[in-house]
């Protein structure tokens, strides 16, 4: 690069100021008479090099930390195009036999699995108290977060996944830098077991449910409770925020479901059916939307269209819930109305969610199965892993990156399923 004749003066009248200013009597005066400076007259800001040198630094270091961050994101885009051939979408893929990897390591029974959106990092937790970061694609086992002195319920990874949120029955949620792994934010002020947590899109906002009946929204870059919502009569399950962050939905052991709206902190709507606990919900994503969507278009034709969701569309206009009465819903959230009831589980079913591809709910339970229901063919089962694990399948997660299933049980194990 060739400085400007502008440039090159000041970077001179710089060095010049420099070697005055430190006593660099011999080199400033033939510094001086070799550029043929006058300096009486300096209107540059005082130690104007020191400065420039700082912010030299300063890049030099910001330069190195985004080469770092580049090399990680091209190591995760090799992996993930392991798992993804060119031409093949993967958007029907199910967890398949056999196990991909089995983690062992918690005492007690497995409450909660969690992928990161972009490292290749799980994390699982249970009634042992601890947190476990494992790395998913060798099944190694990477860390341990302590803190919490009770079991913990829950995870949830912030959507930038700088922070992972945890809640326990201590009472308390810790927020964890992803960076450090240090606990740097206790949110204190429910009352009981905090069971369940959900970051709000904006990742500003968290919303937790507790045993106390109460849905709290904390601030997380202050740790204060900015609102509390009370309706269930009983201990609350879940909880979870809608994709454009404007509802939240709630299930209980009152065997409701409520809608609250953020704007009003009020509730909207409450939705009837199940006959026992509540267990788990999670609203549905654009592309269940759009299958949804042109399936009631094309109904009498009794086929299917292409389920391509629109610009506008950003998911969460169905939510889908599972129940101790051993079935699933799926819910209009605009109407209110129950679409479909999914029966197929032999015992409590305890964890639900929307395959990324749209077609499936995928569902697990106490009858040791993990359930593939296909909404193309009105709900049906089409898919079922059958002796998931030992006992009871407590938890699943699907993995934003690559097509990986992960499910918990208690039996004590954390399996990660190849799905294809």
């Amino acid at each position: 690069m060739v400085l400007t004749k502008k440039q090159q003066a000041n970077l001179n009248l710089a060095i010049l100021v420099y070697l005055k200013d430190n006593h660099y009597d011999e080199a400033y005066a033939i510094f001086k008479e070799s550029c043929d400076l006058d300096d009486s007259e300096n209107t540059q800001q005082p130690r104007l090099l020191e400065k420039k040198w700082t912010s030299v630094v300063r890049l030099q270091r910001k330069v190195l930390l985004l080469e770092q961050e580049n090399k990680s994101l091209m190591e995760l885009k090799t992996k993930f195009d392991m798992h993804h051939e060119p031409g093949s979408t993967n958007v029907d893929a199910l967890p398949q036999l056999p196990v991909r990897h089995t983690l062992t390591g918690h005492r007690s029974a497995i409450t909660c699995v969690r992928f990161h959106q972009t490292q290749t990092i799980l994390a699982t937790t249970g009634d042992d108290g601890s947190i476990r970061l494992w790395d998913y694609e060798t099944g190694k086992y990477e860390r341990t977060l302590k803190g919490h002195v009770d079991a913990v319920q829950d995870l949830c990874f912030s959507p930038n996944g700088q922070l992972l949120a945890s809640c326990s029955a201590d009472l308390s949620i810790r927020l964890w830098d992803m960076d450090s792994y240090q606990c740097i934010k206790t949110l204190n002020g429910h009352d009981h077991n905090v069971s369940s947590l959900s970051f709000f899109p904006t990742g500003d906002k968290l919303c937790s449910s507790s045993r106390d009946q109460t849905i709290k929204i904390w601030d997380t870059n202050t740790g204060y409770c900015v609102l509390t919502l009370r309706g269930h009569e009983k201990w609350i399950r879940c909880v979870c925020v809608s994709p454009d962050g404007t509802m939240i939905a709630s299930s209980s052991m009152d065997k409701t479901i409520r809608l609250w709206l953020i704007s009003t902190g009020k509730c909207e709507r409450i939705l009837l059916g199940h006959t026992h606990v509540v267990e788990s919900i999670a609203f549905s994503n654009s592309q269940t939307d759009a299958i949804i969507r042109d399936r009631d278009k094309d109904e009498s034709k009794n086929k299917f269209l292409s389920g391509t969701p629109t610009e506008e569309e950003a998911g969460g206009k169905y939510l889908v819930s599972a129940s101790r009465d051993n079935q699933l819903r799926v819910w209009d959230v605009t109407t209110g109305d129950c679409i479909h009831v999914l029966i197929g589980h032999e015992n409590w079913v305890r964890s639900v969610l929307f395959h990324p591809g749209g077609t499936f709910i995928i569902s697990s339970s106490d009858d040791k199965s993990i359930r593939c229901w296909n909404l193309q063919k009105n709900g049906k089962c089409t898919h079922v892993l059958d002796d998931a694990h030992e006992l009871f399948v407590t938890t699943i997660d699907w993995n934003p990156l690559t097509s990986l299933l992960a499910s918990g049980g208690v039996d004590n194990a954390v399996k990660i399923w190849e799905c294809r």
